[in-house]
């Protein structure tokens, strides 16, 4: 395990142990087939802020490989709010209270923090130290077909 500091977030991390677990794992949100996965899927790349991408490939995490994702409502404003998580082999060891602090990038609308308090772990990852990232985005619908308006 090796260290890494982001932002106010101390984090002992096995990228290899990660990458090694994530390739026995099935592909992330494509596999649901539900409208609101697909359309997460369709616009994941905009909404990502690169040093998010950054951050996961530094974990050892693949592109494309979040571990829940969930649609929340559609706003009035005709954007859609989006949360989940992504699992990587380490743990969480020192960090600010993440109900008061979140690292947030208000281009995107997007917002994530680390906890130590993980939740349907695959099986790949079972046995293993495992924290996880948790975030929250707003995107538009880009599908072709109606749009969802809550958490169906």
């Amino acid at each position: 395990m090796t260290e890494l500091r982001f932002d106010r977030w101390l984090l002992r991390i096995d990228p290899a142990a990660t990458a090694g677990a994530f390739a026995r794992i099935g592909p992330g949100p494509e596999t649901c087939g539900c409208s609101g996965c697909r359309n997460f899927a369709a616009v994941r790349r905009r909404v990502y802020p690169p040093e998010f991408m950054e951050l996961c490939g530094r974990l050892g995490v693949p592109p494309g490989r979040e571990c829940e994702v969930y649609h929340v409502y559609r706003r009035p404003d005709g954007a859609h709010f989006y949360g989940g998580w992504i699992h990587f082999v380490g743990s969480v060891q020192v960090a600010p209270d993440a109900r008061d602090y979140q690292r947030r990038y208000t281009q995107s609308e997007f917002s994530f923090y680390f906890t130590s308090q993980v939740i349907q772990v695959p099986e790949a990852l079972k046995g293993l130290p495992v924290a996880q990232i948790e975030f929250a985005f707003v995107a538009p619908w880009v599908l072709d077909e109606p749009e969802m308006t809550g958490s169906e």
